[in-house]
């Protein structure tokens, strides 16, 4: 008997691209992983601590059945102004069962950055201002 070894099907290369954000603020991207057999898969994510400080996904775990697409919300706050690059390991087993998961990855790229305004001119001159005049 052969042995049944779930799989997901990953968005875009199994890879995400978070635009520039900025120190303290996050961004959200939407991902869609789908499940091409017709079994059930069971997933949960191993987000290494070290990542988790600046990356989440949602759910974290759960079951896919078979033929069936689930959008998963990603979300990116950097903690520094630097680019990232990190894997996260989605680990997939047929549900109801325990050993060896099946690991497939997800490359996660964001760059963190400093938000400032520029005006030109750089100095503007209102004159004398009455409030309440």
């Amino acid at each position: 008997m052969r042995r049944y070894l779930p799989s997901l099907k990953m968005a875009n290369s199994a890879q995400l691209f978070f635009k520039p954000t900025c120190v303290g603020n996050s961004s959200e991207l939407a991902y869609a992983v789908t499940n091409p057999s017709r079994m059930g898969v069971q997933y949960e994510w191993d987000i290494p601590a070290s990542v988790q400080q600046y990356f989440t996904i949602e759910p974290r775990e759960g079951i896919i059945r078979g033929n069936e697409t689930l959008q998963l919300s990603c979300v990116f706050n950097p903690n520094k102004r630097r680019r990232y690059q990190f894997r996260v390991a989605c680990n997939l087993r047929p549900p109801g069962t325990e050993g060896p998961p099946t690991k497939v990855w997800l490359v996660v790229n964001g760059v963190g950055e400093i938000g400032e305004i520029q005006m030109i001119p750089t100095t503007v001159d209102f004159e004398t201002v009455i409030i309440g005049g």
